[in-house]
This record gives C-alpha cells, structure tokens and sequence, in this order.
C-alpha cells in the first residue's frame, strides 16, 4: 500500500519539513504514490460588459479581457506567479462620461483552498476606440467575478502589481499589455545536478547530488535547504530469540530535538503476543509510550502508527519489543530526527 504526502494546511507557507517529503519520494526513501503537478489551464471566457450610468471618465468604445494568474499564495495573501491564461475579447461597451460595470469575471481551476491553481485575475482593457489591450486592474482572488471601471486611458498599462504592493507578488512579472499566449503549466520544475542554478526561477525544485547526503532546494522567492531528516538509529530483520523483552533500537540524542520512531513487525509461522514501546526522557522525565500491548497477532506482516515526540539530551530513546513466543517474530525500527 502505497503513502500520500502530508497535506500543508491550506495557505500556509511550505517549511524545511514539508518540502523534505517530496526530497524522501523523490530520492526513493519513501512511498508517495504518485506526484502530480498542474497541467496547463483552458483559456477564460470573456467577461460580460454594460453601462453604469453613474458619472465617470469613459466616452467611446472598450473591450476588456479577463486573464488568469496561476502559482500558489503564502498564508500572508503573497502572490506567487507561474503564469497567464489570456480569454476571449468581452463585447464593445459605449459609455458617455459614464462608467462599465464587468460581470462574470471567470474563475479557474484550483484547490479548495484556493491556495494553489489560479490564485488570480487580472482585467486589460482597450483605450478608447483601440485595438492594443491595456492592464487595468489585478484581483488578488480567484472568487471575484464583478468589477466597475472607472479609469482614464491614460492610467491603462500603470500599477501592474509588483514584491512592493500590497499583497506583494513575485514570479513571473505582470505585463503592461495583454499577454499574447497561455504560458500556464506546472507549478514548479524539478532538476537533478551537482550545481545549483545560478538564476532559478520561483517554484523550482532541484536534488543536491554533488554531496554525501542528498539535498533538496526549493526556490520560492528564496532558497530553502532541505535535507531528508537523519535516520539516527536502524535496525532491520531483527529476530526475537527469547521472550524477553529486547532493545531493537536505540539512540542517545546530544541536544534536545523532535523525533519519530517507526517499527514494523512479521509473525513467521504461528499466533504470539507481542508487545511495543517506545522510552524516552522529556522535559518532564522518563516517559514511555505503549504502541502495542500483549496483542495477539496472527502469521502476517503488520506496521505500528510512528511515535512522535521531543526528547531531551543524555538519555536512551529506545524501542522495546516483546513477543509472547520465542523466534517467531521479525522486527524493522528506525528513529528518526523530525
């Protein structure tokens, strides 16, 4: 049975830690399934256009445009830009010293949380009687879908968001004018090498194969170094001889850290008892944790849930396995720095 990568709660931003599962899956150390990444998004439909006859700066014919903005966003509303879907051209609209109202602003495709997928629109518009389509405003949202436009042609193709706006946004930069192709695709590439890019661009992954140990980058407005977390303590195919309980693994930590311990087990030919706890020294002292106790177990192959916990330096952490009948069980342990 195959494992699924940690979901990172929706808008927040990835750690170290999070990006470590896909460095685990991708370097073999960990069954993930299958990694998907997104496909490029259809191009919107137009947006609907009509007259709002309260007084305003537009007097002759406009079109707009609406474009969707792919990436991802930080839980601080950060934009984070892959690319544009430009849509279809809306109907001509011919105020008088009045104003447009835009209706059915499309939407795209993206999570449920909007965090990642298009996490933005923007809307471009012709100057009066033109045929060149100009920036006239971002939407920070993939939610919206009216807007009233009251902008002189001569404010089109100014204000494009950029890292100084408020949200900010970086990745790819917003045109003044309409862009001319879809360039949506993948949220982010992935690059094997000894050297690291000079100029990676934002969302880019990349595996450190130039050391010891593999390392996994993630370039998101800034590198983020992720090594996979050091397994400090292994044992595989250990059998238990006696019925006594017995130390499988063990480790002593140097300074206090979070750690995991994972045992798998495989009664060979007949039911035993078997027994499964975790030792360790907190801040609040020696601490114990019972995974499995005394529980029947018939011939098969059986995995406990990991123990996750903070251990303080100078003590054992310890997995302790017992099983109710000699040289009938097999066990696997790891303890791992979180």
């Amino acid at each position: 049975m195959s494992n699924s990568l940690k979901v990172i709660a929706g808008g927040a931003t990835p750690l170290p830690t999070d990006v470590n599962q896909l460095a685990e899956g991708l370097t073999g150390q960990a069954d993930i399934g299958a990694l998907s990444l997104f496909p490029p998004v259809s191009d919107p439909a137009a947006p609907s256009v009509a007259v709002n006859t309260a007084a305003g700066n537009l007097t002759g014919n406009y079109q707009y445009v609406a474009v969707l903005v792919t990436g991802w966003k930080a839980s601080d509303g950060t934009v984070y830009v892959r690319g544009f879907a430009p849509g279809a051209a809306s109907a001509v609209v011919s105020p008088s010293a009045e104003q447009v109202n835009i209706s059915s602003i499309p939407t795209g495709p993206a999570d449920p949380t909007n965090q990642y997928g298009t996490v933005a629109r923007i809307l471009y518009r012709t100057q009066s009687g033109g045929a060149v389509y100009y920036f006239l405003a971002a939407i920070a949202d993939n939610t919206t879908t009216a807007w009233t436009d009251n902008t002189p042609d001569s404010s089109l193709g100014t204000g494009m968001p950029t890292p100084s706006s408020s949200p900010a946004w970086y990745g790819a930069s917003v045109p003044s004018q309409l862009p001319s192709s879809n360039t949506t695709g993948t949220s982010f590439a992935v690059s094997i090498g000894a050297t690291a890019p000079a100029n990676p661009a934002n969302g880019a992954l990349w595996i450190n194969t130039g050391g010891a140990t593999p390392l996994l980058e993630f370039y998101d407005n800034g590198w983020v170094v992720a090594s996979p977390p050091p397994h400090v303590a292994d044992a595989q195919e250990t059998l238990l001889t006696t019925t006594n309980a017995t130390t499988v693994a063990t480790y002593t930590p140097t300074a206090q850290a979070n750690y995991v311990a994972r045992v798998y087990f495989r009664v060979v030919t007949a039911t035993t008892t078997v027994t499964v706890k975790v030792t360790y020294a907190d801040a609040g002292g020696a601490q114990t944790d019972t995974v499995l106790n005394a529980q029947s177990c018939a011939v098969g192959s059986y995995s406990t849930l990991p123990v996750y916990f903070n251990a303080v330096s100078g003590t054992a952490i310890a997995v302790v396995v017992t099983a109710g009948t000699a040289s009938q069980v097999y066990v696997s342990a790891d303890i791992s720095q979180a």
